[in-house]
């Protein structure tokens, strides 16, 4: 069954409203993770925008890269 027939047959949450900054952030996390329900993922389809996904999984890959270059930095100094 493809997304659109499933997602044809239940009502939007809350109309055209906009993922909130908490919902944005929480469903990219749980994207990051691979963890997302079929109720929250129907939500980021139908209220959400792509651009705002991809400014947030920029921002979290950045973060990523940062905090691994930080540890490496910690093991590297407590090694010599």
């Amino acid at each position: 069954m493809s997304y659109l027939s499933e997602s044809a047959s239940e009502p939007t949450c809350n109309g055209d409203k906009p993922l909130s900054t908490f919902e944005l952030i929480g469903s990219a996390f749980a994207g990051l993770v691979g963890v997302q329900s079929r109720k929250n993922r129907i939500r980021d389809f139908s209220r959400g925008r792509p651009l705002q996904f991809v400014a947030v999984g920029v921002i979290f890959t950045g973060l990523f890269f940062v905090s691994v270059m930080g540890v490496v930095q910690l093991a590297l100094a407590s090694a010599s």
